[in-house]
């Protein structure tokens, strides 16, 4: 049956290291499931509602590599979120440093001759006399090789700078490889009266039009007032793209209520709809296997996109660190392979 074919699977991939899951051979999910004697009804309710939601795919056309990877992972860490929302993360990270939001940056290019500035202390690219890994990429205080034109007329002048924005983006900027594609969504939160639903459970939908859908109240109360709770639901772009937003709600609804009855969801008021078209990169088969370099060919510019170690928030934490190894010379971390 699905089940023993699933234990089979995971003790597999839980067998190897994280990072021996996107190595060697590659294929769709969907031709590995298939391969593996995985029934219809087991693709159709569980697989694709479940590992649909996490590539945003519910085709499983995406690196059997990815699966197996992500099937580990999930197998033996399981799953979490921080207090507060995923926001957090990035509060966290920019505690002690200073931070600019609002602003968009117009260009960044080399800073003509030997770039020596007064008060620069956080580094700057060496030229090409510094050794390791790093290469010329690796900073050196008091030299500024690179200018940086913000859309309000600014330029800012540092030795190191790291493009960490989306693939169309990253390619404007520094130059990046042709971006990969996308696969977006749309996110419903809605806010009603507590008790409808009071478990914690990722409930999974038939695509049509929900994705799945989660009580993250029941997660992390701190979300909303006392009494109230947050339901967050997902569509996928394939099917909610072609939607107007009155529209896409009312589809939404629709599938509420043969959950939780129509009293209930008369009850929920839509507290936001957001749509994100280019949320995650499509993994195809062989993505592994040609990762772009966070190295741009210009010293001291490199790429945090998540597209340079994979595309989730794993891989977006490992291209950071991958950035700063590069302007650090820190030769360990970069000899780590994708997914350690």
């Amino acid at each position: 049956g699905d089940l023993p074919r699933l234990a089979r699977l995971v003790a597999e991939v839980v067998a190897r290291p994280p990072a021996a899951s996107l190595r060697g051979p590659d294929e769709s999910t969907a031709d590995l499931l298939e391969r593996r004697g995985f029934s219809r009804s087991a693709r159709e309710r569980f697989f694709a509602p479940f590992f649909g939601g996490i590539f945003l795919d519910r085709s499983l056309a995406a690196s059997a590599r990815a699966f197996r990877y992500y099937l580990r992972m999930l197998t033996v860490g399981g799953a979490a979120r921080p207090v507060g929302g995923i926001v957090r993360l990035a509060w966290h990270l920019a505690e002690g440093t200073e931070v600019r939001t609002g602003t968009a940056v117009r260009s960044v290019a080399p800073i003509a001759g030997d770039g020596r500035v007064e008060g620069v202390a956080d580094g700057a690219a060496t030229r090409g006399a510094a050794g390791g890994t790093g290469g010329a990429d690796v900073v050196v205080p008091g030299v500024a090789r690179l200018r940086v034109r913000t859309g309000d007329g600014r330029e800012l002048r540092a030795g190191g700078v790291v493009v960490a924005t989306d693939p169309a983006e990253a390619r404007r900027l520094a130059g990046a490889p042709p971006p990969a594609p996308t696969r977006g969504a749309a996110y419903l939160s809605f806010v009603g009266p507590a008790g409808i639903d009071r478990s914690a459970r990722l409930r999974l939908g038939d695509g049509r039009p929900v994705q799945d859908a989660c009580w993250l109240s029941n997660v992390d109360p701190s979300l909303v007032p006392p009494g109230r709770a947050l339901l967050s639901v997902t569509v996928l772009d394939a099917v909610g793209a072609g939607l107007a937003d009155g529209p896409l709600e009312r589809a939404v609804r629709g599938t509420l209520a043969r959950w939780y009855g129509q009293e209930a969801v008369q009850r929920l008021h839509l507290a936001d709809l957001r749509r994100i078209p280019r949320a995650v990169a499509f993994l195809a088969p062989g993505t592994f296997a040609d990762l772009p370099s966070a190295r741009t060919g210009r010293p001291g510019l490199v790429l945090a996109c998540e597209t340079v170690r994979g595309a989730s928030l794993q891989a977006a934490f490992e291209a950071g660190e991958r950035a700063a190894a590069h302007l650090l010379g820190d030769a360990a971390t970069l000899a780590r392979p994708v997914g350690a």
